[in-house]
């Protein structure tokens, strides 16, 4: 990440390291978008009360599951969705801290999936 702006005093950029990996093939504009018009975002993102997850279902698809797994892979909330709407929100007060899975899943199968972090 390079952090840099008009209003520094010494015209300076600051290059800072992320951690993880630079993930290959994600085009400018499509972040969370997959090649079938699914979308997952989850915000905020670690977080310890409330979350927010905003979906665009597959082209073609009219509805589907979001489905909160834990770390172990048991499923721990199963929501339907559909397009009526582009999000829910969820309370997440009773998860134990840690990473879950958020899948969202269609009768064509897995679309997308997305990592929440509990506090």
């Amino acid at each position: 990440m390079i952090l840099s702006g008009a209003n520094s005093s010494d015209g300076n950029a600051y290059v800072y390291r992320l951690p993880g990996a630079l993930q290959v093939g994600i085009e400018i504009g499509s972040i969370g978008q997959m090649n079938d018009g699914s979308s997952l975002l989850i915000y905020p993102n670690p977080t310890a009360d409330e979350v927010r997850i905003d979906y665009a279902l597959p082209q073609g698809e009219g509805s589907g599951v979001l489905i909160i797994y834990d770390s172990s892979g048991n499923e721990v909330k199963r929501l339907n969705i559909d397009r009526r709407v582009d999000h829910v929100n969820v309370l997440i007060g009773e998860f134990a801290s840690g990473t879950y899975i958020c899948n969202l899943q269609t009768v064509s199968g897995i679309s997308t999936s997305s990592k929440l972090v509990v506090q």
